[in-house]
């Protein structure tokens, strides 16, 4: 399946957690790609939300614009406020703020406002740049949890799917015919399970071992046959 790159930033609005006009994830929803919500998705997915699915799972996630001024100068004033400084000796009001700025500006709003709560929760001191880093390590943007959670459901499904015809196969129920448009992939699991073999031709075909299997069912489906004719 083709699978169209583009950002994900461009099919999807916030997921989760609270957007903001600075992280650039409220973006108008193209219709040709509408969100889902993944809990409410039945327990098998057709082919329509499969190829969905895949589609979130494959966008590149676009660049998040860095921390606006004032936000990221509200979110270290709080931390400032509320955490005893270490040292009376260390950089001290706007100063302050500019170094840490410096330093942890390229990081979203969502990131910064992630430091902040967190800071407050977690911390005795107000934190060192380094402390800073370490909690910013733990933030991870929304779009990217939705967009594993997306390809971990695409592969369950796949799986699904997968399980179905080697089931099938094993039971004798399918036939040459539907073998030859299932994906390469598959082919080349099964011939490795000993379900099928593949031909000098390059075709594969059902094991030996399974087509007595096979020929059971085809012989039954035409008794069946013989005895409604009769």
């Amino acid at each position: 399946m083709d699978i169209e790159a583009r950002p994900i930033g461009a099919v999807l609005p916030a997921i989760g957690g609270k957007g903001t006009p600075e992280t650039g994830l409220n973006g108008p929803l193209i219709d040709a790609l509408p969100i889902l919500d993944l809990a409410k998705l039945p327990t098998r997915l057709d082919d329509t939300t499969l190829g969905q699915l895949e589609k979130i799972a494959s966008s590149p996630l676009p660049a998040l614009p860095p921390c606006g001024d004032r936000h990221f100068i509200q979110c270290i004033r709080v931390m400032k406020a509320a955490l005893p400084r270490r040292s009376a000796d260390d950089l001290s009001g706007e100063l302050l703020v500019a170094a840490y700025q410096r330093l942890l500006g390229n990081f979203c709003a969502e990131a910064i406002s992630f430091l902040s709560e967190h800071a407050l929760r977690e911390c005795r001191w107000f934190p060192s740049i380094v402390d800073c880093l370490a909690i910013l390590d733990r933030w991870e943007r929304q779009d990217a949890i939705y967009q594993r959670s997306a390809a971990r459901r695409a592969q369950w499904e796949h799986q699904a799917r997968f399980d179905e015809a080697s089931d099938l196969l094993r039971s004798g129920s399918i036939g040459p015919d539907e073998i030859e448009i299932w994906p390469d992939r598959w082919l080349r699991i099964l011939e490795c399970q000993g379900l099928l073999r593949r031909a000098d031709d390059g075709t594969y075909q059902i094991a030996a071992k399974w087509r007595p299997f096979q020929q059971k069912n085809e012989q039954a489906t035409t008794d069946h046959g013989h005895k409604a004719i009769g």
